[in-house]
């Protein structure tokens, strides 16, 4: 801070420190309710421009579906168009397809095998298919498997410039979904115009992949009507939405209408220096909050890809224009609030002066007089609050102090008799506080014998503690053994109970297969000769199912009586852990009485050690009272001295009737007054007037002291 500011802040402090309550009062409500209101300002628009910005994330979200769900409809509709489109054409030809490896022809800047279709040779051959183009306006292909390629050997398509599309092979997704025998359908950029195109394989009678046929329905109106249909979507003016290509070698070229078309995402940077859009082309879908470089408001991007045709949708809104409203009505409401608090300050503050400035001015002034030894002031006042109980307590102030001065005035002498006698009562006390000490001290002697016994008592108790303490340890470990017991015997009682249900298991199986073999009897009986080997082996197959059945009775026996006896062993040790934890209750409860025991042991070493120390402080207390008591009849010579000090220090205070109270009653005057502003003068009893100015130079000085106190607020 220099030296300028310096000057400025102690100014501002002096001027606060001289200005009166009042103007303080109203300075600090003008200061709270700023703060309030900028406060209530703050929060309010916060919380307004949170809602409005997560609306508008959500609208942005549900906007962003909406195209996507466009998209989809529009991919569905064309991908159904283009499938009736190639099956109407394969209708016209016969479904006989034969591939001729040996035989190669030229076709574009290649060979490739010959494919016939009944007989009739397709290489070269685009007649037939330029009038079903014709017919349609659909292009369509042949082509011809060549090892793990697709050559296009038959085609109504050209480039741009006129130029043959033969002998061109297939790449990417179109010819591994042919390879693996399976159609094709999305949308191509070819010849410069897009296309929805369906590829289908094509076999021979022996279902052997050797080609495929290709149809493309031109969607470029279409897909110009969507670009138009995405940029006119919008929820406020500067906000625009766009299509780009996440294609190699084209990543983040924006293909639809506007200022950005053509241009390439990647180009744009952000304030950082770094590419606004990556983020675009590193998720499938979300939103990027981010500001260009050279602009001076952030945008948010929601972002979703379209993997089908290798594009992203992205729709960006300007968060300063979202947030526009909210931040001029935060403006408005804070230069209201502005006002409104300048307003009250001002009301307040002229309130105030007449309120509680001038009737504190009119109390310090009586303050002051009293001060000064003036006790016969006093103010007339009907108010009934703080102001005007301050004024009543300082008329009583000034009537106890009156009549104070009075009284002590009048027992000034009383005190000087009484410090006689406080002399002669200091020699008899100091012969009973000889006869005191010396009782004390055989008293200490024997406290010194008690506090022994007790100790060893209380060491006593410790040790049955510690011993009670030691025994409950035991007994708790003594209680989770026989836990863990039971635990182990409940364990043993589930496993036999398992078992007992797999004996029966395996019972049904054996009875299962007794009613097998019976049913294996009884048909190779039928069989005659043929199934007597079968009869015999269903008789052993019958003897072992019922040596199964009666094994497993007998194994289902012993598993119940173990179950049984299992059952028994549960329940002891349940019992024998209940008598367990109750004898861990019982060794607690005396441990607990050992310990109170031990602790009240404790206490009253404590207390016999404390009254054999306060003895022993009495004591010395007693030994320094006898040299105290001298001491205090030197001091009662000396107060005789300072009460007739003091009668001459009360004869100089003025009260009202300039007479003695302790003789005769004082009376006052007193005059009304219209207004806590002005202090009435008394006339005193012997003609003086009182130390308060005069009502007539009131005003001039009051109205000047307004002037300084409001240049300072």
């Amino acid at each position: 801070m220099d030296r300028s500011g310096y000057r400025v802040v102690m100014t501002i402090k002096k001027r606060l420190a001289r200005a009166s309550v009042g103007s303080k009062l109203a300075l600090l409500v003008l200061m709270l309710m700023m703060a309030a209101f900028t406060a209530l300002g703050l929060v309010f628009s916060t919380a307004s421009k949170m809602q409005v910005e997560e609306g508008t994330e959500r609208a942005l979200t549900q906007q962003q579906q909406q195209i996507t769900n466009t998209i989809e409809l529009f991919d569905t509709t064309m991908q159904s168009s283009v499938t009736r489109m190639l099956n109407a054409f394969l209708a016209t030809i016969p479904d006989n397809f034969t591939l001729i490896e040996d035989r190669r022809l030229p076709i574009g800047e290649r060979d490739a095998p010959a494919l016939l279709n009944a007989g009739f040779m397709l290489n070269n051959q685009s007649g037939y298919l330029a009038d079903f183009a014709n017919r349609t306006g659909a292009p369509v292909s042949f082509f011809v498997r060549d090892g793990e390629d697709f050559v296009r050997i038959a085609t109504t398509l050209k480039t741009e410039d006129g130029s043959s599309l033969l002998g061109l092979t297939l790449s990417g997704g179109v010819k591994d979904a042919l390879n693996a025998g399976q159609p094709y359908t999305g949308m191509l950029y070819l010849a410069g115009r897009h296309y929805m195109t369906r590829y289908r394989p094509i076999t021979d009678f022996n279902d052997n992949l050797i080609g495929a046929s290709f149809i493309g329905v031109d969607v470029g109106e279409q897909i110009d009507e969507l670009y138009a249909t995405i940029t006119n979507i919008q929820l406020h003016e500067k906000d625009f939405s766009l299509v780009a290509s996440t294609a190699p070698g084209q990543q983040g070229k924006v293909l639809t209408t506007g200022q950005w078309q053509g241009r390439s995402l990647m180009d744009f940077k952000n304030a950082q220096g770094e590419p606004a859009f990556a983020p675009l082309f590193a998720a499938d879908s979300g939103q990027i909050d981010y500001r260009l470089a050279g602009e001076d408001s952030d945008r948010i991007t929601s972002f979703q890809h379209y993997p089908a045709w290798d594009w992203v949708v992205a729709t960006t809104i300007d968060k300063q224009e979202v947030t526009a409203g909210i931040t001029q009505v935060r403006n408005q409401v804070f230069g209201l609030a502005l006002l409104l608090a300048l307003a009250v300050a001002g009301i307040l503050y002229f309130l105030e002066r007449r309120l509680i400035s001038r009737p504190l001015d009119a109390l310090v002034s009586l303050a002051q007089a009293l001060a000064r030894g003036d006790l016969s002031q006093r103010i007339t006042s009907q108010r009934q609050d703080e102001i005007g109980k301050l004024t009543a307590a300082m008329n009583s102030v000034g009537e106890d102090l009156s009549r104070v001065v009075g009284q002590v005035r009048g027992t000034t002498g009383a005190v000087n008799q009484a410090a006689g006698e406080i002399a002669q009562g200091n020699e008899e006390l100091s012969a009973r506080t000889e006869q005191s000490a010396s009782s004390l001290q055989e008293t200490s002697a024997s406290m010194e014998e008690i506090t022994t016994t007790v100790q060893h008592s209380a060491d006593s108790a410790q040790q049955a503690s510690q011993l009670v303490n030691s025994t409950s340890e035991q007994a708790r470990r003594g209680n989770d053994d026989m836990r863990k017991a039971q635990a182990s015997m409940e364990d043993i009682n589930r496993s036999a109970e398992r078992i007992s249900e797999i004996i029966s298991l395996i019972d049904g199986i054996a009875f299962q297969t007794n009613i097998l073999a019976l049913n294996a009897s009884v048909e190779a009986a039928r069989a005659g000769e043929h199934g007597r080997g079968f009869a015999v082996v269903a008789q052993e197959v019958r003897t072992l199912a019922t040596r199964s059945s009666d094994a497993s009775r007998e194994i289902r026996g012993l598993i119940d009586e173990s179950i049984s006896h299992t059952q028994q062993g549960v329940a002891q040790v349940k019992d024998a852990s209940q008598a367990m934890a109750e004898i861990l209750s019982s060794v607690e409860r005396v441990n607990d009485m050992i310990a109170e025991i031990s602790a009240g042991a404790r206490e009253q070493s404590a207390g016999v050690g404390q009254v054999n120390t306060a003895v022993s402080e009495l004591d010395a207390m007693t030994q320094q009272n006898t040299t105290l008591v001298n001491q205090v009849s030197g001091a009662a010579r000396s107060m005789s001295a300072q009460a007739q000090a003091l009668e001459q220090l009360m004869a100089g205070f003025k009260v009202a009737g300039a007479q003695d109270m302790a003789t005769s009653s004082m009376s006052r005057q007193s005059v009304s007054h219209q207004s806590m502003s002005h202090m009435n003068t008394q006339p005193m009893a012997d003609g003086e007037q009182t130390a308060f100015p005069p009502p007539a130079s009131a005003p001039r000085g009051s109205q000047r002291r307004e002037e300084e106190e409001w240049e300072a607020f």
